[in-house]
C-alpha cells in the first residue's frame, strides 16, 4: 500500500474482482490524511487501578481513571519503541512517549485502513538521528501513499482483519498446547528428589523406579570455544547458542554446518570434549 506495492501507476497487483475497473488509487501525503498528536504525561504511580488502558510506546503499560481519546485508536511510539504501531480497541490514555493518530478526513479513509497503511510504512526508519532518537513527525507526514475508494478500503480491511483473527485464534491454541505440554511434563517426569513420576502410561506402571544417572553417563558435550570449525552451507548440522530459544532448540533461527570430512576432528578430544 505504499509506493513499493503499486504497479502501473497507483494500481495494486492484486485486486478484488468488483474493483478491477475502479481506477487508480489516489496518491497523497500522509500529512493530508492524518495528524499525529502528542500523548499526555502521566506519572507511573497513576497507571494502576483504573478502567482505561494507558498506552505507551510499546503497548499498554497500565490503567487510569480517565481517557484522552475514544477507541478504537492508533497509538504510535514516539520515544522508546520508535515507530511501533499499536491498535487499541477501547477508550485509552496515550502517554507522552507516543503520538495518537487523528483522522483528518474520515469520509475518505477509515481508521482501520490507515492502520494498515502505517503498518506498511516502516515507521521505525523515520526517526530523528539525535542523542535520544524519536519518531520524526514531519517525515511521517511527507510519506506518499495511495488510497482507494472507501468501499475498496473496507473490503481490504475486512480481508486482512479476518486473517488477523485467524492468527490470534491459532496463537491462543498454541499457547494452550504449550501450557498443556508443560503440565504434562511436570506429571510425566519425577519431581526433584523423587524417582517416580506422578503420571505414568499404563504399560509402565509396574516398571519400577526411574534409574538416577549423571548426565555425562548418557551423552557427550562438545565444547569448541576458541577452536570454532569452518562453517559450510551444507554438511552436518551444527547447533550453536543462536539456536537456543527459551528452553528449546530453534533449528530455523540459525543454520550452520560442519564438513563431514572434518566431523571426526571437530568432536575429537582435541576440541575439548568434557563434562
Amino acid at each position: 500500500m505504499n509506493e513499493k506495492t503499486v504497479v502501473g501507476g497507483n494500481v495494486p497487483k492484486l485486486r478484488f474482482p468488483e474493483f478491477r475497473d475502479a481506477g487508480e488509487w489516489e496518491e497523497k501525503q500522509l500529512g493530508k490524511q492524518i495528524t499525529l498528536v502528542y500523548g499526555a504525561a502521566l506519572h507511573e504511580s497513576q497507571r494502576n487501578g483504573g478502567k482505561f488502558p494507558v498506552v505507551g510506546s510499546n503497548g499498554i503499560v497500565g490503567y487510569h481513571n480517565s481517557y484522552l481519546i475514544e477507541g478504537p485508536a492508533i497509538v504510535i511510539g514516539r520515544k522508546g519503541s520508535v515507530g511501533e504501531v499499536n491498535w487499541v480497541q477501547s477508550n485509552c490514555h496515550p502517554i507522552d512517549t507516543t503520538y495518537y493518530v487523528r483522522n483528518n478526513n474520515p469520509d475518505r479513509a477509515s481508521l482501520v485502513f490507515i492502520k494498515l497503511i502505517l503498518d506498511n510504512c516502516r515507521l521505525t526508519e523515520l526517526k530523528d538521528q539525535s542523542a535520544v532518537p524519536g519518531l520524526n513527525r514531519d517525515r511521517v507526514y511527507s510519506v506518499k501513499t495511495a488510497f482507494p475508494i472507501p468501499e475498496e478500503q473496507q473490503k481490504i480491511a475486512d480481508c486482512l482483519s479476518s486473517i488477523d483473527d485467524l492468527i490470534t485464534a491459532q496463537t491462543q491454541k498454541i499457547d494452550a498446547l504449550k501450557a498443556h505440554k508443560k503440565g504434562l511434563m511436570q506429571q510425566l517426569f519425577p519431581a526433584e528428589g523423587e524417582t517416580m513420576p506422578k503420571l505414568r502410561f499404563p504399560e509402565f506402571r509396574d516398571a519400577g523406579e526411574w534409574e538416577e544417572k549423571k548426565i555425562n553417563e548418557l551423552t557427550t558435550y562438545i565444547d569448541y570455544r576458541g577452536k570454532s570449525p569452518a562453517k559450510y552451507e551444507h554438511g552436518i548440522f551444527l547447533v550453536t547458542a543462536k539456536n537456543i530459544k527459551q528452553g528449546y532448540i530453534d533449528y530455523e533461527s540459525s543454520k550452520e554446518y560442519v564438513s563431514p570430512d572434518e566431523y571426526d576432528e571437530v568432536i575429537g578430544e582435541d576440541m575439548g570434549c568434557h563434562w
